[in-house]
């Protein structure tokens, strides 16, 4: 599905380790090589985004610097960036890296396009190792397309897969942004889906700001137990059989998977 990205790092890596074992290049073209891989990597990232969501996606960059500064981690993460970025490029360094200004225009280059890659996926619910885990299983299928959402890692456990609890949990420090940020995340983003497995209020909250816009139940997955349950949906008094609703199991996760490579390959 995502096979641009393989023969990107395949084209990437295989010159990298050339110029690192041919000794007539300098230092600084081998530096500015390695440097070119990791920079170069992320761009390749982005090309399945904007296949499957298409070139209107670039127009969550502004909002999505928003909602990361709002976000718990999205603050502290760019405070250590400038910080280190100072004591970096210092003009008061005690032996300076004589490539440093190249290696920081690639590092700032390179965070630009990690943090401000378009999610293509909004992934809600309760802050659980149950949500953690579909949410991993679902996240390393759709690599390298972007899945975020707003849970407490010290709950969910430890997630494995694509999603970074760096930079693609956006958990807000308070109320009032959590609402606006999943409101806002819930327009843009092409597919939702929504953990209905518990009756969480924030979770039955969640419910019913994707029941009551049509626009955003179309796009969105409601996952229910194996039986067909789903707590949040029933006390929002739905269920899985209501109309509009569309509703999976957790085994029955990567059928998302095939009808997102179905609309990417319709478009």
């Amino acid at each position: 599905m995502f096979y641009k990205l393989y023969i990107g790092l395949l084209f990437l890596l295989v010159p990298a380790i050339l110029f690192e074992w041919i000794e007539p290049f300098e230092q600084r073209e081998k530096l500015f090589f390695i440097g070119t891989l990791f920079g170069g990597i992320l761009p390749f990232m982005w090309v399945d985004t904007l296949i499957y969501s298409g070139w209107r996606s670039i127009r969550t960059i502004p909002k999505m610097t928003s909602i990361f500064l709002k976000s718990k981690r999205g603050a502290t993460l760019s405070a250590i960036a400038i910080l280190s970025l100072l004591f970096w490029l210092s003009p008061v360094a005690i032996n300076p890296s004589p490539y440093r200004y190249e290696m920081s225009i690639i590092l700032v280059f390179s965070i630009f396009l990690l943090w401000h890659q378009p999610p293509s996926v909004l992934f809600l619910g309760e802050s659980s190792r149950q949500t953690g885990v579909v949410l991993g299983k679902f996240s390393s299928s759709v690599l390298p397309l972007r899945v975020v959402a707003l849970l407490d890692h010290r709950r969910t456990g430890y997630l494995v897969g694509g999603f970074s609890i760096l930079t693609d949990n956006l958990r807000t420090q308070s109320d009032y942004h959590w609402r606006q940020t999943v409101d806002d995340l819930a327009d843009l983003l092409p597919t939702i889906i929504l953990d209905a497995r518990t009756d969480k209020e924030i979770v039955v909250k969640e419910v019913a700001m994707i029941y009551g816009n049509k626009n955003r139940l179309s796009r969105t997955y409601f996952i229910s137990d194996i039986n067909g349950n789903a707590p949040a949906l029933a006390a929002n008094g739905l269920s899985i059989l209501s109309e509009g609703v569309r509703s999976i199991k957790p085994e029955e996760i990567l059928d998302v998977v095939k009808e997102m490579k179905n609309v990417k390959n319709d478009r």
